[in-house]
């Protein structure tokens, strides 16, 4: 019975009821009530076991089928399959009927045995995928037993010639070496061209970050953290930790900073008098404080003994000398950095036995590379020598960078000249330099073509291919019962033939048919990045003078606008004078190391990491290499995170 009156106060009333309803309409009768979710059912049946209930089974039946949909939705998630979502009425569900609920039953059983049969299955292959996998990597380090031809058969055949060759000889290893060293030749122990590296890399770093006063900065704090290795070893602050694990680095760069501060002689933007300077200023007889002096050589011929005069600095054309000084100066250590980079390359020739590489590589880029940017580095070296101010026979110095220029704009054609027959040897350079292009393109994969041919033609087979060679007289035999499983021949009982077993153990491709197409191909790559690296890898060397000049002039800066400003302040005197000097010091020196010791030097460690990696390497390199990880307790111990507290 309704309320008469329903509040908002008061709960409406309820009326108990009690449904007689035969069972075969049971069920369209409870989903009826159930849809207008008006009744409330009370068991009247609670002292009754469930288990023992009439209705028990189809319970049953249905846990079990909202359980296999579980199992059903956990393996779309595993597999990654996303569920549709379907548009239900949930005011409006259809009543299922018997024969629906069994036919759902049904399915989903056969569903959940089809998957349990489909895991099994995936099961099962992934564990064979292991097994075969282990089998494949037993094969191929088996493989590395057995020599790898690398085309040597005339050095074998003389070998075998020799009346005094001992039947037994020293094991030789053909097993693949590590990729690093292909890439760096066989000169540097450790298969990486590490020794160099450890010189150039500071060492350029350097040109950039020459100032004396913050290379002590940074080897006082590279010497601090190598003194207290040990307590610093457990700070685990990100960056500091990089830091740390750089101090021995940052030692040798701060050494090598320390050489080139003195050259630059820059000290925190000043300059040490260290010696007599070699110039002498011209003053009139009626100078005016502020009137512009000129300077002068002195006529006994003496020159500032070590790095830049002192007397440079603070004078007008002190940035256009530096600047000039620092532009040259870095085009002649490009050049030198890449001239022994390109001898690199030859070493790796030599040790890999490719004359090809000698003379189809090496020796024309070589000649292109100097033929340009050598001829450019004398140029400079020359007029560096000239007096061009000389009394007797004074002179306009000539721009090298439009000299350069015009030498292929307009060859034979001078401006100013700056030695005499200049027009008749640039003519000849670019000539020389012209004609080695078609030879890096031509000579090695014609050379390699012809190879291939001669030996086909005195029926030599292709390195992989089946073939069978007399260990008595080194004739081929055809091999018409050799052939093995996965194209490796094996030997036979017939015959005292050898059979060639070989296998690309790091798929470097060595043993792939000859193609002349493929090989023209990377040619024609390898000559056009070798010339446009030539002019792009020198210029790019200009970043030495770019951030050297960048460094210099923030410090200038920083100088002025701080302690400089202060102590030339006429106010700065007394109690005053000394709080300001030392809220001066302190800006200078907090800013000094944050900008021109961790920023400056950051970026200057990573533009010489890329002269070293780039321009460097890749003269010589293939970076096709893989690491060198040692098994090591210690290494271990220390990556271990668990451990890290525990130790010492």
């Amino acid at each position: 019975m309704a309320p008469a009156q329903d509040t908002m106060f008061r709960s409406a009333d309820m009326s108990m009821v009690q449904l007689y309803i035969s069972n075969e309409i049971g069920r369209d009768v409870v989903t009826a009530l159930g849809e207008l979710g008006l009744l409330q059912f009370r068991d009247l049946n609670g002292e009754v076991n469930a288990f023992q209930r009439t209705f028990t089974q189809e319970i049953r039946r249905l846990d079990n089928v909202e359980r296999q949909l579980r199992y059903f939705y956990a393996q779309m998630e595993k597999a990654g399959i996303p569920l549709r979502k379907l548009d239900l009425d949930n005011e409006r569900l259809a009543n299922p009927s018997t024969s629906e609920i069994d036919e759902l039953v049904e399915r989903s059983q056969s569903l959940e045995q089809r998957v349990f049969q489909l895991n099994d299955s995936y099961e099962t292959l992934k564990k064979r995928e292991v097994e075969l996998t282990e089998w494949r990597w037993v094969l191929r380090e088996a493989g590395g037993f057995f020599d790898r031809a690398h085309g040597n058969v005339d050095e074998i055949r003389a070998s075998t010639e020799e009346d005094d060759a001992p039947l037994l000889q020293d094991v030789e290893h053909h097993n693949s070496a590590p990729e690093v060293e292909r890439s760096f030749s066989g000169m540097n122990i450790g298969f990486v061209a590490a020794l160099p590296v450890v010189v150039t890399f500071p060492f350029l770093f350097a040109v950039m970050f020459g100032d004396l006063g913050h290379a002590i900065i940074m080897l006082s704090a590279a010497l601090a953290m190598i003194y207290w290795e040990k307590p610093l070893k457990k700070v685990s602050f990100e960056l500091f930790a990089m830091l740390y694990y750089g101090r021995y680095i940052a030692l040798i760069m701060a050494l090598f900073s320390l050489f080139t501060g003195l050259i630059y002689n820059d000290i925190f933007s000043k300059s040490l008098t260290l010696f007599d300077s070699a110039w002498h200023w011209r003053v009139p007889d009626k100078y005016v404080d502020g009137q512009t002096l000129t300077a002068a050589l002195n006529d006994s011929g003496y020159r500032y003994p070590f790095g830049l005069d002192w007397m440079w600095h603070g004078t007008e054309n002190d940035l256009l000398f530096s600047n000039s000084y620092k532009m040259k100066m870095s085009i002649i250590l490009g050049w030198a950095h890449m001239t022994y980079s390109l001898i690199f390359a030859y070493v790796n020739a030599r040790h890999f036995r490719k004359p090809v590489d000698i003379w189809g590589n090496f020796v024309p880029g070589m000649i292109f590379f100097q033929s340009i940017f050598g001829y450019l580095v004398l140029c400079i070296i020359y007029k560096w020598s000239v007096n061009w101010n000389d009394p007797s026979n004074p002179r306009q110095p000539p721009g090298l960078l439009n000299m350069l220029i015009y030498m292929f704009l307009s060859p034979g054609t001078l401006d100013v000249q700056l030695y005499p027959g200049q027009a008749t040897v640039q003519v000849i350079l670019l000539l020389l330099a012209f004609v080695q292009v078609p030879i890096l393109l031509f000579l090695k994969p014609f050379w390699l073509r012809r190879e291939h041919n001669r030996a086909r033609g005195l029926g030599y087979r292709a390195v992989g291919e089946t073939s069978r060679v007399s260990a008595l007289d080194g004739d081929d035999e055809d091999d018409s019962n050799g052939h093995a499983v996965n194209g490796r021949p094996s030997t036979d009982s017939v015959g005292e033939g050898v059979a060639m077993i070989t296998q690309d153990l790091h798929g470097d491709g060595e043993h792939e048919e000859f193609e002349f197409s493929e090989v023209m191909i990377h040619q024609i790559i390898h000559t056009i990045e070798f010339c446009l690296n030539c002019v792009s890898h020198t210029a790019s060397y200009l970043r030495l003078w770019a951030l050297s000049l960048a460094h210099q002039q923030l410090s200038v800066v920083l100088w002025s606008m701080t302690l400089g400003g202060i102590l030339a302040s006429p106010s700065a005197t007394g109690i005053t004078g000394g709080i300001m000097i030392v809220v001066a010091f302190y800006l200078w020196f907090v800013l000094t190391i944050a900008i021109l010791v961790m920023m400056e030097g950051t970026s200057a460690m990573l533009h010489s990491l890329r002269l070293a990696w780039v321009e460097s390497f890749s003269k010589f390199a293939e970076f096709a290499g893989w690491p060198f990880q040692p098994f090591s307790f210690a290494a271990t111990l220390e990556e271990s995170e668990e451990l890290s507290e525990y130790l010492g």
